[in-house]
């Protein structure tokens, strides 16, 4: 098991274009994520519209 920072700390990712502008708790999370699976993450979606979604 890894811990990681959760929730609280992605609430404000919704305006996010690019990694950078992701919250750093998202970020982390990502990482931990792409970590666990082995796999590259390319698209990040951080809302419902399509605009709404970083390409990484």
């Amino acid at each position: 098991m890894r811990a990681c920072s959760g929730r609280k700390g992605m609430l404000l990712s919704g305006g996010a274009r690019e990694w950078g502008d992701l919250p750093p708790a998202a970020r982390n999370v990502a990482t931990v994520i792409k970590d666990l699976i082995g796999c590259d993450i390319d698209i990040i979606s951080v809302g419902p519209e399509n605009q709404q979604t970083v390409f990484v």
